[in-house]
Order: structure tokens, then C-alpha cells, then sequence
């Protein structure tokens, strides 16, 4: 009678572990040798890599699991579209929105008032760095822009815009980061970049500048 018991309550236990690796699997099994939990998908390593370690065992992982990162085209600096306007067409010619009082034998200037007139009646090729105040790359910048525009007095008429005071003339220029700089002349745009540059790349950016429209001078 004892012997009996006992093999019923093996049955039962063995019925019951196949009835939950079923239900975990979705697969009907027969024996007590296929109860095996499921791994997770997203974890299995692909079985033609051979493994020589820990490290290599999680390298794998982490390749399998890790879904790939798409970059997507970020445009920065000046808006493409406003680069193909006409001469005068960037910046509207509204003279509520100029400075009529400017000094165009100046150097320096500030503000987006200044720079609409400066685009608008200046001889010279205007240099427009655009930043933003409390913008830590901003500062590098412009502490790299101010010696060289010093070294350029003469034959360049330098104004900075703080993006934040004039939202309208950002907004005209396309501008979608800072630091940026605009370079016109004549009404037209004949260069333009953003992000931290290194002193060298300025100076030789300007140079070479300065010598494809000294005409101007």
C-alpha cells in the first residue's frame, strides 16, 4: 500500500513540472530531462561565438541586447534655405528696426539693430558672432573671436548678437546653434560656421577671406 502511494505522488509531481514547462514554453514535453527555463531572447548568445572568458561571455551580451543607435542628421549654424536668398533679402530693410544713428567708420558694434544696418549700408565685410550669455562654449568663443577682429581693424566691421535680446533678427539670420558666425558682405552671405573653433582655424579661415574679397578695401 506504502509502495503505491509513493508512485502515485511521483506521478503527480512529475505531471506537475511538465505541466508548468509547457506553460512556460509553449512546448509539449515528455520527459524530465527538457524541463529547462526559458531564457530571455534578448540574451541568447549566438552559438557560433566562441567564448574565452567572463569578459568575452558579457561582450556578447551586451552585443546581442543592444539595440543599435541611428544618428540622425542634426543641422546646425545657418539654415540652408537662407543661404540661397538674394543680396539685401536676409535681413528686412524696415529702418524702425535699425540703428539710423550707427557710425559706419566704426569697429565695433552690438546688437541686432546695429548689425540690420551694418548689413544693409556697410562697405566692408561684417562679422556677425552670434552667442548666447549664459552659453559656456559662447564665452570660449567670443574670448577667441575678440584678438583676432582686433587684428582684422580696418578691413572688417565686427558685431555681436545676444541670441536671447533679439529673438526677430535670430529668427531672419536661420540660425539653429551657438556659437555661430555670419560673414556679408554686400548684403550677401560669403561665410558662415558654428561651434568652438581653435584660434589657428580662425586666423587662417579669415585670412584667406580677407584675400578672396580685398577688392572691397
Amino acid at each position: 500500500m506504502l509502495a503505491m502511494q509513493t508512485h502515485w505522488i511521483s506521478s503527480a509531481v512529475l505531471f506537475t513540472l511538465l505541466g508548468i514547462s509547457e506553460a512556460f514554453t509553449g512546448a509539449r514535453v515528455t520527459s524530465l530531462s527538457l524541463l529547462t527555463w526559458p531564457q530571455p531572447k534578448s540574451h541568447r548568445l549566438p552559438q557560433d561565438v566562441p567564448l574565452k572568458s567572463t569578459g568575452d561571455a558579457q561582450r556578447s551580451l551586451s552585443m546581442v541586447a543592444t539595440k543599435p543607435q541611428i544618428k540622425k542628421n542634426v543641422i546646425k549654424g545657418t539654415d540652408p534655405e537662407k543661404l540661397k536668398l538674394g543680396r539685401y533679402e536676409l535681413f528686412s530693410a524696415d529702418e524702425s528696426k535699425m540703428n539710423l544713428d550707427l557710425d559706419l567708420n566704426a569697429f565695433k558694434f552690438e546688437g541686432g539693430r546695429d548689425l540690420r544696418r551694418l548689413y544693409h549700408d556697410s562697405d566692408r565685410i561684417v562679422v556677425a558672432e552670434y552667442y548666447m550669455a549664459k552659453c559656456p562654449t559662447c564665452k570660449i568663443m567670443r574670448e577667441l573671436m575678440h584678438p583676432l577682429m582686433k587684428k582684422l581693424r580696418g578691413s572688417v566691421q565686427f558685431v555681436e548678437v545676444e541670441i536671447l535680446e533679439d529673438q526677430d533678427v535670430i529668427r531672419q539670420a536661420g540660425l539653429f546653434s551657438v556659437p555661430a558666425v555670419q560673414v556679408f558682405k554686400e548684403g550677401q552671405i560669403i561665410d558662415h560656421f558654428s561651434g568652438l573653433q581653435t584660434a589657428t582655424k580662425l586666423r587662417q579661415r579669415f585670412s584667406a577671406l580677407l584675400q578672396q574679397h580685398q577688392d572691397i578695401y
